[in-house]
């Protein structure tokens, strides 16, 4: 097991619940389980950014760009005295999201960084800041795309989990995703370890679609092994609490089953990772 317990968060298909499971996740692991947990938004959409931050961060971070990810991945200028590029210093910032928990947000610009040119930025700037010594753990909010900002996310992580709805789509990319990853390791010699699928989003009408689903996982060893028995319920209450109306951002506010099912799901993923 690797020292560095950096979790790319990510699957091939959008409307999984990736990003509230990543926000949650790392809520739950700061609140109940006294982690020190950074969230890193690499999702040009800045849902995981707009979901922590107030309206007045997020404002902050759209005029200042550079204390966003982009921070990290802006390209460097043409010097016009010397024949070479000029380094900014970073300005990049983790903003406090509750106590133990701070997140990195994303920002438009990261689209114009041309990231796969340069896709060990990110790692580079862990690395150097030693953020894995500051905080136990990193989780990594990554897009439902292939593209550099994958590549950057995934070659940063040291491990790599996938929520995947009921449904057969988000089945359909896991072979997909789990080839690029086995590529990418093998180009840039990294190890990033399958730690799980978490089924999510499972509604009371979904039984027959469920076990087929999950006959089907279990037909293959690889994901058998690595399939969360702690699954996320739909409930209408995750839905409306992402409505501006209803005063709880984080689920794990809401209490209930809800609280646990984040609880256990947090508890499964620090065994798995020897947190």
């Amino acid at each position: 097991m690797s020292n560095k317990k950096i979790v790319c968060i990510i699957n091939m298909k959008g409307g999984v619940g990736k990003t509230t499971l990543a926000v949650n996740i790392s809520y739950t692991l700061a609140k109940h389980f006294n982690k020190r947990v950074l969230l890193i938004d690499m999702d040009p959409q800045m849902n995981s950014t707009q979901y922590c931050l107030s309206d007045n961060n997020v404002e902050d971070i759209l005029n200042h760009p550079r204390k966003s990810i982009y921070g990290v991945f802006e390209p460097e200028l043409p010097s016009v005295v010397k024949a070479e590029s000029t380094e900014k210093p970073i300005e990049t910032q983790a903003f406090s999201v509750i106590e133990n928990l701070d997140i990195i947000p994303s920002h438009l610009n990261i689209m114009r960084a041309n990231i796969g040119e340069s896709p060990l930025k990110l790692k580079n700037y862990i690395n150097e800041n030693k953020l894995y010594e500051k905080y136990d753990i990193l989780i990594i909010d990554a897009p439902p795309t292939i593209s550099g900002y994958i590549k950057a996310a995934l070659l940063s992580s040291t491990y790599y989990l996938v929520p995947m709805k009921i449904d057969f789509l988000s089945l359909f990319g896991l072979p997909m995703l789990q080839t690029y990853i086995n590529d990418l390791s093998r180009e840039y010699e990294s190890h990033i370890i399958f730690t799980g699928i978490i089924l999510t989003q499972k509604h009371p009408t979904h039984t027959r679609i469920y076990s087929s689903l999950k006959s089907r996982i279990e037909q293959n060893p690889d994901w058998q092994r690595n399939l969360f028995q702690n699954e996320m319920l739909y409930r209408a209450a995750i839905a409306n609490s992402l409505s501006p109306e209803s005063g709880t951002k984080f689920i794990y506010e809401l209490g209930g089953d809800i609280q646990d099912q984040l609880v256990n799901i947090a508890a499964e993923l620090i065994q798995k990772i020897r947190l």
